[in-house]
C-alpha cells in the first residue's frame, strides 16, 4: 500500500482552478500551468492527505478520482473535434497530447463542481452555474469614473456599460466592456483582461484607451506601459504588443498596422472634452448624440464629403452647435431632446 502524500496547490493553481469554476475562459498559459500541475503531480497521486480540510484539496481528491476513473476516456478524447478551441494548446515539450490532460481536468472540474461537489457550493450559499456579475452602465449624455476592486481605475464614456465576475482582483481581472472606457491599471501579478467582443487586451500595470462603438473597428490606444492585444479562437493566433503612445484597430478579424495617435484628442472624452478632428457628417451626429443624449435629424445634407473639427471644454449643445453652424454654413433647432440640422 502507498504513503499518502500531500498535493502542492500553488496560489497561481489555485487562482486557475477557481477561474474553472466559474466558468472564467483561460489563456493558453494558465492552461500549460494547469498541464504542468498535473504532469508533476496528478498521475501519481493515489491518496491525499486531507488533515487541511480545506475546500480546494477536497475538491481535488474528488478531480483526481475523477481523472484515474478515466483513462480510457482520455483515450477516445484525443480525437474529439468538439472540443472548445480554448482548450486545445497543441503539442508541448512533454507530451503530444498534454492539452488533452487541460481539456480532461478543465471538464472535469466543471463537471465535478455541478455534479460531485455540490456540497464545496453549498456552503458558500450558491449554485455552480449562478456567477454574481457586478456592471456598470452610463446612458447617453452620462460619464463615470470607477474605482475597481484590485485599485484601478476606469473612465466610462456615454453608452457604455464595463461588467465583472465577482473575485476581481482576488481570483482574477477579468473585465467586459461595450461602447468605450479609459483605463488605468493598478500593477499586481494577476494580468488585467478587458474583453470587447472577440479582441482581448492585456496588461499588468498601465493605462489605456479602448473604443468598440464601432465593433466593425475596434481601436485600442496605449498611454502607458505596454499591453498585448490578441483575439479570441483566432483560426491564426495573433498577438499584438503595443508601447506608449501606439493604437491598433481591429477590422473584420484582422489587425491594421500599429501607428502613432494624438494623446490629447484620445483622452479627451475623459477630461470633459469634445474632440472632432476631419470627423464625418455621421460621426459628428453619433458623438453629439451620445455626449448629450438627444435625437438629430439632418435636413438637406451636402451633396459634398464635409469634414468637422473642433474642440469644445465642458460645453453647452447650444455653444458647441452655434460654433459648428458658423463655421459649416447650417441652421439648427433645438426642441427638448429634439434637434434638427438645416443645412442651406
Amino acid at each position: 500500500m502507498m504513503n499518502k502524500q500531500n498535493i502542492p496547490i500553488s496560489a497561481e493553481v489555485k487562482i486557475v482552478l477557481h477561474k474553472l469554476l466559474r466558468n472564467i475562459e483561460l489563456n493558453p498559459d494558465e492552461l500549460q500551468q494547469l498541464n504542468d500541475w498535473y504532469e508533476d503531480q496528478g498521475k501519481s497521486i493515489e491518496f491525499i492527505d486531507m488533515s487541511d480540510n480545506s475546500r480546494e484539496t477536497r475538491m481535488l481528491e474528488q478531480i483526481n478520482n475523477k481523472l484515474h476513473q478515466n483513462k480510457l476516456y482520455r483515450e477516445n478524447l484525443k480525437n474529439d473535434k468538439t472540443l472548445p478551441r480554448t482548450y486545445q494548446l497543441g503539442k508541448s515539450r512533454n507530451n503530444s497530447f498534454s492539452w488533452v490532460k487541460a481539456a480532461v481536468v478543465s471538464m472535469l472540474l466543471i463537471a465535478s463542481a455541478i455534479l460531485v461537489l455540490g456540497g464545496y457550493f453549498s456552503e458558500r450559499g450558491s449554485k455552480a452555474d449562478q456567477v454574481k456579475w457586478i456592471s456598470y452602465a452610463m446612458p447617453a449624455g452620462k460619464k463615470s469614473k470607477v474605482n475597481l476592486p484590485d485599485g484601478s481605475i476606469l473612465y466610462l464614456n456615454s453608452e457604455s456599460e464595463v461588467k465583472f465576475q465577482d473575485g476581481f482582483g482576488v481570483h482574477h481581472r477579468e473585465i467586459f466592456l461595450e461602447g468605450e472606457s479609459y483605463f488605468e491599471v493598478a500593477k499586481d501579478s494577476i494580468p488585467f483582461r478587458v474583453h470587447t467582443q472577440k479582441l482581448v487586451t492585456e496588461a499588468v500595470g498601465t493605462a489605456f484607451n479602448i473604443n468598440s462603438y464601432d465593433l466593425s473597428a475596434i481601436k485600442v490606444k496605449l498611454t502607458e506601459g505596454i499591453v498585448k492585444v490578441f483575439v479570441h479562437h483566432a483560426a491564426e493566433p495573433k498577438e499584438i504588443f503595443l508601447e506608449r503612445g501606439q493604437e491598433v484597430t481591429l477590422s473584420e478579424g484582422e489587425f491594421s498596422d500599429v501607428s502613432i495617435f494624438n494623446f490629447e484628442q484620445a483622452i479627451a472624452w475623459k477630461n470633459g472634452e469634445i474632440w472632432l478632428e476631419g470627423d464625418s457628417l455621421n460621426d459628428m451626429v453619433q458623438i453629439l448624440e451620445r455626449w448629450y443624449d438627444v435625437k438629430i435629424t439632418i435636413q438637406n445634407p451636402p451633396g459634398t464629403t464635409m469634414k468637422f473639427s473642433g474642440v469644445f471644454k465642458s460645453a453647452m449643445l447650444t455653444h458647441v452647435l452655434e460654433s459648428l453652424a458658423y463655421s459649416y454654413k447650417f441652421e439648427y433647432k433645438i426642441d427638448d431632446k429634439d434637434v434638427t440640422i438645416i443645412f442651406q
